[in-house]
């Protein structure tokens, strides 16, 4: 029974290990991240905009490839990454134990010969030391043993209360996260219905403002059209009344 909780606990200890390492370097993959400037500027009226034709995306697409040939690469805009290193958050220890997984190979049990009581060998039955040796061996692991014990007997008595409050801080913390969350949540609603209503409102406003310019260039159309018209109709007029003028002239003279 000692043996196996000895190696229940030496499999826990290796797993949590292997979680320690893996949060480690999922915290500094974050700190990384964070160091970084995020915030890009957003132009985009989602709520409002129709979208756009095949044509607009072609000549769109134009603009960006013209605008990307006429300046220098950089780190951060170049398009040949490279690949991504997956082993770069593995320690020795999950590599090794991945490995034997992909290897199906099975876990190795914990080593008892430490916890062996061999006696001495047959051809040192009558040698003093060695009986001595072998009961110190055995004294020590006795001690070991009463060691294990105790441990296992204070966790029985202890360990059920340890885990309930640890249980019962946990579930403080998760629902704390919780109204956290939803929070969070209600205050990226309001951003929503904020950012619509200020868009819906302005929505209008360049309705009404793109229909008002439109009769107006429509109507300066029109003006430009009848004065083109009239300016034609002065020309023939003046024509007409400068022969007119010739022929009185002519017919005085």
């Amino acid at each position: 029974l000692n043996g196996f909780y000895i190696q229940i606990f030496f499999e826990c200890d290796v797993r949590f290990a292997c979680f320690i390492s893996f949060v480690k370097a999922i915290s500094d993959m974050i700190g990384e991240i964070r160091k970084k400037d995020l915030n890009p500027v957003v132009d985009a009226l989602p709520y409002i905009d129709q979208g756009y034709d095949e044509e607009a995306e072609a000549a769109a697409m134009a603009l960006i490839q013209e605008e990307c040939s006429r300046y220098r690469h950089v780190k951060s805009t170049k398009y040949d990454l490279p690949a991504l290193n997956f082993d770069k958050f593995l320690t020795e220890l999950l590599k090794a134990e991945f490995e034997r997984i992909q290897n199906r190979q099975p876990m190795q049990g914990l080593n008892m010969r430490r916890y062996e009581l061999p006696g001495p060998s047959s051809t040192r039955m009558g040698d003093l030391d060695s009986w001595q040796e072998a009961l110190q061996n055995a004294k020590a692991q006795l001690e070991q043993q009463d060691l294990r014990i105790l441990n296992l007997e204070l966790m029985i008595e202890y360990g059920a209360e340890a885990w309930k409050i640890y249980l019962e801080k946990a579930e403080k913390t998760k629902n704390l996260f919780r109204k956290r969350i939803s929070l969070l949540r209600e205050k990226v609603q309001a951003v929503h219905f904020s950012r619509k209503r200020k868009q819906t409102e302005a929505g209008d406003k360049l309705k009404q403002l793109e229909a008002r310019w439109v009769s107006l260039v429509t109507k300066n159309y029109e003006i430009e059209k009848i004065c083109a018209e009239i300016a034609v109709q002065n020309a023939i007029k003046r024509k007409q009344l400068e022969e007119e003028q010739e022929a009185t002239a002519v017919a005085e003279s």
